[in-house]
């Protein structure tokens, strides 16, 4: 399998993301995370063209698009998991960021997962981005919302 993704990495079809940690007791230190660079090729093999809004992994393709997108900004972007399943989406050591991809803005506001990697590591900035919705009070409660276009 290794053999096999390392093909699919050289070849820039996908990409694999490694985990931020501190802690190796209590956070995940080796599973990649998969990324394809050219999400039409993933839909033409998962054999889904439908609107995002109709999909079932809207979630995943929204992450892919923001993953795209920091990678062409040369940022080398990780994920965070503890585990005991908590996940954020990305990390940007060099900035101090933490990324939570969701798809709508209600969702954008802060969970057990947000929770416990501020508590770990209170010099990031927790920043939320959202496809749906619209809200003139981007900042709210220590919470940072911007939609996906501003990145």
């Amino acid at each position: 399998m290794k053999k096999y993704l390392n093909f699919l990495g050289k070849t820039y079809i996908i990409s694999l993301i490694t985990p931020f940690f501190k802690n190796r007791k209590k956070e995940i230190t080796k599973n990649p995370k998969l990324y394809f660079i050219d999400t039409g090729l993933r839909n033409y093999i998962v054999e889904d063209f439908r609107k995002l809004n109709e999909r079932p992994d809207t979630s995943f393709l929204l992450e892919n698009i923001i993953f795209t997108n920091l990678r062409k900004k040369d940022y080398k972007p990780h994920y965070w998991r503890t585990k005991t399943k908590k996940e954020i989406d990305f990390i940007i050591p060099q900035e101090k960021i933490a990324l939570e991809v969701k798809n709508n803005m209600e969702k954008c506001k802060e969970n057990p997962s947000t929770k416990r990697f501020k508590e770990d590591y209170p010099e990031y900035n927790i920043l939320f981005l959202y496809l749906k919705g619209f809200n003139k009070n981007t900042f709210l409660k220590n919470i940072k919302r911007f939609p996906l276009f501003v990145i």
